[in-house]
């Protein structure tokens, strides 16, 4: 998250008009994308922070995703297996969403 937010005050700096972003931890972000400039027009992508003042969100239904990748992971291993599941950040809105829908939990004790 620091990261992130140092990468955007130096783009903030160099001066731009817009910026679009995915947020790796919405709920710890929202002052901080509150304070980027108001003549910055600010646009989440892939990841929301839905109480940050953001013009759009643009990404996918991550619910819709989740319950179709526990589908696509059941039609693919029907007897059952090991799989591994990768993210990039685990606060950030869509994982989140997404492992919450797919019911991974579940998935996890029938694919043992």
């Amino acid at each position: 998250m620091e990261a992130q937010q140092e990468v955007i005050n130096q783009l903030i700096a160099g001066g731009l008009d817009g910026i679009a972003v995915s947020p790796v931890d919405a709920d710890n972000q929202t002052a901080f994308l509150n304070s980027i400039p108001t003549n910055v027009l600010l646009v989440c992508a892939d990841s929301d922070a839905p109480k940050c003042r953001r013009l759009c969100y643009i990404g996918t239904d991550n619910v819709a995703a989740g319950k179709q990748a526990a589908e696509l992971f059941k039609a693919a291993l029907p007897q059952g297996g090991k799989i591994a599941l990768f993210v990039g950040y685990p606060n950030a809105q869509n994982v989140q969403e997404r492992m919450e829908a797919s019911k991974l939990d579940w998935l996890a004790q029938t694919f043992r």
